[in-house]
């Protein structure tokens, strides 16, 4: 168990602070790192299994859903003859929240409150360093600074989303104090990124604590409400196109929803089945990639697009519904279950309709593997330390 522990914190330092922030070499570099997470999470998690030994599993509903999806992904794939090389490619990213989930769970059981202890101070000092790291890069980017775009993609960490999980980092100090302080420094961090996305993530966070403390019952309802975010992305992004208000970024994004229902209107058969992996969409037009015209679409914007291209509508109901019942149950279990399933709605469903989630950004799949695990500390554990 010491070496796998081990093995685990190496991980985290080599996702979490070694991602370039150049995208050409992130992409490149994100898909070895997704390998690498699946890989250690077999060396630790089937020894055990071939010996016999005690190790947790099919225990979270997500992750279940996750794993049934890239079974199907990879079965689909194989019958319908799609190219072998991106079925693999595909399959490893959608593989790694689970592999990485199962590594962490086997590695800080959530039985044993010392395991627990250690998981979030190594995510604290974690945290701590990536802020510094950006730190340093932030005087560059703005004395360089040419446009939002340029910035975010030059002197941004890709790495830097894992601060989304601050909230959840500081709530076991005891000090309010210092809990105030490093939100206040974690919060300015990721505001100046200049990413909306972020900084969206900031105001949408502290909508939420206020209303907490005003009505938990206004504060559920309010992040329930988020899963209505995949349907005001496609109302943006149309009525963006329509006024002629459209950016380049938007305009990939409105691209990428012409192009499926152009799909679907040539095979309407797909609406329901899907492509499986190993497909891409072919766009209406080209699309600018760093200065590459490309015509087909090899990362969507919209997580429930891709899973409506790949599964089908009807296994992005399933995991639309049961992703709605899951948080809707985690965000009554306690203050900390409250964050956790705020950060897995937002995850879902904002960053999801906009930005894609784990299917567009490696790092997210990581990011996501975490939250699913203090998720399932938060259901298991009732009296959860954090209360």
């Amino acid at each position: 168990m010491y070496t796998s522990k081990l093995l685990v914190l190496l991980t985290l330092f080599v996702l979490f602070l070694g991602v370039s922030p150049y995208p050409q070499i992130h992409f490149q570099l994100g898909f070895y790192l997704l390998t690498l997470a699946v890989g250690v999470s077999l060396l630790i998690v089937i020894p055990p299994v071939m010996l016999k030994k005690r190790v947790t599993l099919f225990n979270h509903p997500l992750v279940n859903i996750l794993l049934l999806l890239n079974l199907l992904g990879i079965i689909g794939a194989l019958l319908a003859g799609n190219n072998i090389s991106r079925v693999i490619k595909e399959a490893a990213i959608f593989m790694a929240p689970v592999a990485f989930y199962l590594l962490l769970i086997n590695t800080f059981p959530l039985q044993r409150s010392k395991s627990q202890k250690i998981f979030f101070k190594v995510l604290l000092i974690t945290l701590l360093i990536l802020c510094f790291l950006q730190l340093i890069y932030y005087p560059v980017g703005y004395l360089n600074f040419s446009s939002r775009y340029e910035f975010r993609h030059h002197y941004v960490l890709f790495s830097t989303v894992f601060l989304l999980l601050f909230p959840l980092s500081i709530l076991n100090l005891e000090k309010k104090v210092v809990r105030f302080c490093l939100a206040v420094l974690f919060s300015l961090v990721i505001i100046l990124t200049l990413s909306r996305d972020f900084q969206l993530y900031i105001f949408l966070l502290l909508v939420s604590y206020l209303l907490y403390r005003f009505s938990k019952k206004v504060s559920y309802f309010y992040i329930t409400c988020f899963c209505l975010f995949p349907f005001i992305y496609i109302s943006l992004a149309t009525y963006m196109y329509q006024s002629g208000s459209i950016d380049k970024s938007s305009m990939w994004r409105f691209i990428e929803l012409l192009s499926y229902a152009n799909h679907i209107m040539s095979e309407p058969s797909k609406l329901i089945a899907g492509d499986f992996f190993g497909s891409y969409l072919k766009t209406i037009e080209p699309i600018i990639i760093f200065g590459e015209a490309i015509d087909e679409i090899p990362r969507f914007h919209n997580f429930w697009l891709y899973l409506m291209f790949k599964f089908g509508l009807i296994c992005t109901l399933v995991v639309y519904v049961s992703s709605i019942l899951y948080i809707n149950k985690l965000i009554k279990k306690s203050l900390f279950g409250y964050y956790t399933g705020f950060i897995l709605a937002y995850m879902l469903f904002v960053n999801g309709s906009f930005w894609g989630s784990f299917t567009q950004i490696p790092a997210v799949a990581i990011l996501l593997a975490f939250i699913l695990y203090i998720s399932k500390k938060v259901t298991k554990d009732e009296r959860s330390l954090h209360n």
